[in-house]
């Protein structure tokens, strides 16, 4: 009696802990979701990194990644703001940084490229989350430049605010 007790509270504990880790997993695939949804779950894991919480970085970054490959250009503003905010921890401000940079032209990599790095500059290590920004961007400008898209205008204003 008491044996068939204990495996019957085992069963019940097992079943309770796979549900848990189920609807704990539950926001790891956002590719099925809608944009709108997307964000509105942005904003609660915002709320919540603002608030000191570190426990959803991870989540929140992957979750960036996916508002940028299911909405494309038009979440374009959306990442810009979140790479350039300085209250965004790094982890996330990378990758909505990398995700924009791999949606924009050559020549608003060309705009884009300054602002990120005044942001973060306090490290030791200057390049810190810009490390898989930075050759991105260059390689879009650099392109850009290969193509004659880059005006003449906005090379000169890059080089000037460069130095």
């Amino acid at each position: 009696m008491n044996t068939r007790r204990i495996s019957c509270c085992l069963i019940v504990c097992t079943v309770i802990l796979y549900s848990a880790a189920v609807a704990a997993s539950q926001y790891a695939d956002y590719s099925r979701r809608p944009l709108s949804e997307m964000l509105e779950a942005y904003s609660r894991f915002e709320t919540n990194l603002q608030a000191g919480s570190n426990y959803n970085v991870g989540a929140a970054a992957a979750l960036m990644v996916a508002v940028g490959k299911k909405g494309g250009r038009e979440v374009f503003p959306f990442l810009g703001e979140k790479a350039l905010a300085p209250v965004t921890p790094a982890f996330v401000r990378a990758a909505a940084a990398e995700v924009y940079a791999s949606l924009a032209t050559g020549e608003e990599c060309a705009a884009f490229l300054p602002e990120i790095l005044k942001i973060g500059n306090q490290t030791v290590w200057t390049a810190g989350w810009r490390s898989s920004v930075l050759p991105a961007c260059l390689h879009k400008i650099d392109d850009a430049i290969a193509k004659g898209e880059l005006s003449d205008e906005t090379l000169n204003l890059l080089v000037g605010k460069l130095l």
